[in-house]
């Protein structure tokens, strides 16, 4: 070996060790085992509606963001290369090419170019370049070119007999390489010679890109050069050296001049247009496989690679660059800080630093092996947590300056500049400033001797601390700082698993599965808080663990992504932002989450085998678009299924009444999560819960019209459209119009059957009733006459009664007559004149004498109530006849007052028979004597 090739191999091994702790973007590997097909893929294209086409070596792979469909080749060989051309796919593999082109099913159809130019074909030919420019499509193999005139549907073929490299496309001009001849360039569909540098002529070209003036040649295995003029100059560049040891196969000019070449056993190279290497990524650094066969360049300004084995995707736009600490050097990453131009991190190995915005290795800080949990900066000195206590950090130097284990976190003291509070597994301690660049245990605060991870002042002297098993404490201390003189435990909180703490524009926020609640001061209570509760409620809880920054962000991890909270600069108003990194890409440890603000827009967040960084000022809020790809029909029965039109409204037959829809979100970011969410109208009228799964299956549907909905959403973002199908399920046969006809007419005529069975039935019985309501109508008339004399007597009885009742009351009144002339006669003896009065006396003595009072009306009386009467001494034979009496006029309804000249008593003595006859009848004190009398 030669000092060159040895200083080149020492530069080379000195890159990788440069590149191996370079932060690299998002890469999303796609293995054979993921798409099920061929391990090569040789050429990568998108079409219109963001679907992602690989030329594979078992046929046209199809990537709509969810799954991979293959499309055998048409002759079953490997397919080289596509392009994809307003709707067309263009294609070229083995003695073949044409076009794809989708179906009203979502499904590719292929068409052949090459069959009418079969005899134009040379034997073992392969198309492994396909061009579009203006209308023309050009199909390129190793031996010919084929221009396919759009417009005219024809065809001009352009060969050399020394066979063709490859052809390119660079500006306005059709180039290509004929090897050992030169670079030609194609105008009025002839062959020009622009170029038969003796550099280039025996050099494999697998690029040319315009740069300036010049235009730039990628070649296989000498570096990169600049033409100018029919002149070529070979570029001397950090590249250089590099290219120089390697073989490029494949290479690409991004849309913002940066060259990506793909190299045979490398990986790929990622460069400026000036040379400067901006990433070197490898199978270490997780790309699929270090051959690159293809490169390509999306929409999005993805970078995809064609591999040997597999397809990757890199985010080179997202705002996440990741470094991956493969030989576990760091291990899990608890903090992380920017100090004096270094970067921090903090491990469960122990303390790292490096230069800040440098991509060289970490460094141990010396003495902090071991776990350190937090990073905290003082006027300028930075001090570290650790496993084994506190630790003063200078440089890659650290020196202990407590002693107390497993420090959690600082805090500066209010009122006291020259302390600081630490928070251990043991309590609470202050530390104090000893020197200039000096500190020391001042003392431990007694009273409190809870594990303090999550800890803040009130006020002077007043502090909460959270403990997730435990709950949270408020705690009084006393003035010097020295002991807990009071201690209460919030029954209000709810102790929780990775709960937190934190103080957040003056305010004290708490945080659990429950929500995230405020201290209200006035009130010393935590009530929830509705809007920051609303971004970690439901299904989007991970974690209570809460950071504020330096610069006064408030930062969430939810199962979704990380979100933090800023306030608008003219309202004031809080907004909530999101950055989509689900928690199955994150890999961090649950309770323990970390971000940190390390420069600018910058910030570090890290997980069990590394960190990721984020660039606030690229994260973009876009808007995604939902795309219903495939809707499945089957009859489960039959065990058939075919794919529906998407372009008309379905209409199925009764038994193909199972659909599968399949949709999904044509995205491409490794750290995007997209999520769904349908409803069928006529089935389910309601959202269904969002769901990672791009399908929604519905079985046994019952016939009717339907209307399906989808939508998805990528973080928090929803898509800017909703996927709408309708359909009907047909009736079943026995539910068809002919049927239900048919069963109209066997109902009219079982009608008429019926109709003129019952006629000829009703007409028989007829006959027999007319026969029967003779012999009916004699009886009845016999039973009306004596109906008739009934009615006859009933009249008799009740005028009889009627006069009974006349005669009652006539007697009644000859009763108080005789009552009235007793009166008066008693009046008139009471007299001293005699003989003045005897005329008078005799008078009344003549009408008192005619008959007994009582017995005329209970005579007139018994002819009209006889059954009252009977009833009465039969329920109570124990009652005396003046009972008998008093019982009768209050059948009567009379009152004391009308019964007492009845009996020649007073109305008090009246009352007191009336409460006797109670006491014989043994009636309840509640009932009412008058009314059982009457209801007798």
């Amino acid at each position: 070996m030669n000092f060159r090739s040895k200083v080149i191999t020492i530069i080379l091994h000195l890159s990788f060790l440069f590149f191996y702790s370079q932060e690299i973007p998002p890469i999303e590997n796609y293995m054979p085992a993921n798409y099920r097909a061929g391990n090569q893929n040789w050429m990568i294209s998108q079409g219109q509606d963001n679907y992602i086409y690989a030329a594979n070596n078992e046929g046209l792979l199809e990537f709509n963001g969810m799954e991979w469909r293959l499309y055998p080749s048409p002759n079953e060989s490997i397919i080289r290369s596509v392009k994809v051309v307003g709707d067309k796919i263009y294609t070229g593999c083995y003695m073949e090419f044409g076009y794809w082109e989708k179906n009203d099913k979502n499904e590719l159809q292929y068409t052949s170019l090459s069959d009418r130019i079969k005899d134009r074909l040379v034997e073992d030919e392969h198309f492994w370049r396909i061009v579009p420019y203006s209308k023309w499509i050009i199909f390129q193999s190793l031996n010919q070119i084929f221009i396919y005139d759009l417009d005219s549907d024809t065809f001009k073929i352009i060969a050399d007999p020394n066979g063709i490299v490859f052809v390119y496309k660079v500006n306005d001009a059709i180039l290509f390489q004929v090897p050992g001849n030169g670079i030609y360039e194609i105008e009025n569909g002839e062959k020009q010679l622009i170029c038969n540098d003796a550099q280039i002529i025996h050099t494999r070209i697998i690029n040319i890109f315009p740069n300036g003036d010049n235009l730039l040649l990628v070649t296989e295995a000498n570096g990169l050069f600049k033409l100018k003029n029919g002149k070529v100059e070979k570029i001397s560049s950090p590249l250089r050296e590099l290219l120089g040891t390697t073989n490029i196969y494949s290479a690409l000019q991004r849309a913002n001049g940066d060259l990506v070449l793909g190299t045979i056993s490398r990986g790929v190279i990622i460069a400026s247009a000036g040379g400067s290497i901006k990433y070197h990524l490898s199978h270490t650094d997780g790309i699929g496989n270090n051959t690159v066969l293809s490169v390509f360049e999306d929409n999005d300004h993805n970078i995809w690679l064609g591999l040997d084995n597999g397809i990757s995707c890199i985010n080179i736009q997202s705002p996440i660059r990741t470094y991956y600490d493969h030989e576990g050097v760091l291990g899990t990453v608890y903090t992380a800080i920017s100090y004096n131009d270094r970067l921090y991190v903090g491990t469960n190995q122990g303390l790292f630093s490096r230069e800040l915005n440098s991509e060289g290795a970490f460094r141990l800080v010396q003495g902090t092996n071991g776990q350190a949990w937090s990073l905290f900066i003082k006027e300028g000195q930075l001090f570290c947590g650790h496993n084994r206590g506190t630790f003063l950090v200078h440089g890659i130097e650290a020196r202990l300056i407590s002693n107390i284990e497993g420090v959690w976190k600082f805090l500066e003291v209010p009122g006291h500049p020259d302390w600081l509070l630490q928070g251990s597994y043991g309590g609470l301690s202050i530390l104090e400033r000893s020197g200039k660049d000096s500190w020391k245990l001042r003392n431990r605060i007694s009273g409190f001797d809870y594990s303090s991870m999550n800890f803040e002042f009130f006020n002077d002297t007043t502090l909460y601390v959270s403990h997730e098993h435990k709950g949270v404490f408020k705690v009084l201390l006393n003035p010097e700082y020295t002991r807990a003189i009071n201690t209460e435990k919030l029954q209000e909180l709810e102790k929780g698993k990775s709960a937190s703490l934190v103080k957040f524009n003056s305010s004290l926020l708490y945080a659990n599965r429950k929500g995230v609640f405020r201290l209200m001061p006035g009130e010393d209570k935590f009530i929830k808080d509705s809007i920051l509760t609303h971004i970690i409620e439901g299904n989007e809880f991970f974690t209570g663990k809460m950071v504020v920054d330096d610069i006064g962000k408030l930062w969430f991890f939810t199962k979704n992504g990380i979100h933090y909270l800023t306030q608008e600069k003219l309202s004031g108003a809080p907004v909530v932002k999101d950055i989509s990194i689900p928690l199955s890409l994150r890999k961090t440890v649950g309770g323990f989450e970390n971000i940190a603000h390390i420069a600018n827009n910058t910030y570090l967040t890290g997980s069990k085998s590394g960190f990721f960084t984020i660039d606030l000022g690229q994260v973009e809020e876009k808007e995604y678009e939902l795309i219903l790809n495939r809707i499945l029909i089957s009859d489960l029965k039959k065990n058939t299924s075919f794919y529906a039109p998407l372009s008309e409204n379905g209409n199925f037959k009764n038994s193909d009444n199972n659909i599968i829809f399949s949709f999904s979100i044509p995205e491409y970011e490794k750290y995007v999560l997209a999520k769904y969410q349908y409803k069928l109208e006529g089935l389910y009228d309601y959202w269904s819960d969002w769901s990672a799964d791009a399908s929604a299956r519905f079985e046994n549907l019952p016939h009717g019209n339907y209307r399906f909905y989808v939508r998805g959403k990528v973080g928090n973002n929803i898509t800017s459209n909703i996927g709408i199908y309708e359909f009907t399920i047909q009736r079943p046969w026995y539910l068809s119009s002919g049927m239900l006809t048919i069963y109209v007419l066997c109902i009219v005529l079982g009608a008429i059957l019926v109709h003129t069975f019952y006629k000829r039935y009703y007409r028989d019985q007829e006959q027999k009733l007319i026969e029967k309501n003779k012999r009916e109508l004699e009886l009845t008339r016999t039973q009306n006459e004596k109906e008739l004399i009934r009615l006859k007597n009933e009249k008799l009885r009740h005028d009889i009664k009627s006069k009974s009742k006349e005669l009652a009351a006539s007697t009644m009144n000859v009763v108080r007559k005789n009552e009235l002339l007793t009166d008066i006669k008693e009046h008139l003896l009471s007299v001293e004149d005699k003989e003045a009065i005897a005329p008078v006396l005799k008078i009344i003595n003549k009408n008192l004498e005619k008959n007994d009072n009582w017995e005329l009306f209970k005579e007139a009386f018994t002819n009209v109530d006889r059954e009252f009467l009977n009833k009465l001494t039969s329920l109570h034979p124990n009652l005396s006849p003046n009972d008998i009496r008093l019982c009768t006029y209050l059948r009567l309804n009379l009152s004391s007052k009308e019964i007492a000249p009845l009996f020649n008593i007073s109305s008090r003595s009246v009352e007191i028979k009336r409460y006797r006859l109670r006491k014989k009848m043994n009636l309840p004190h509640e009932e009412n004597l008058v009314s059982y009398i009457i209801d007798l």
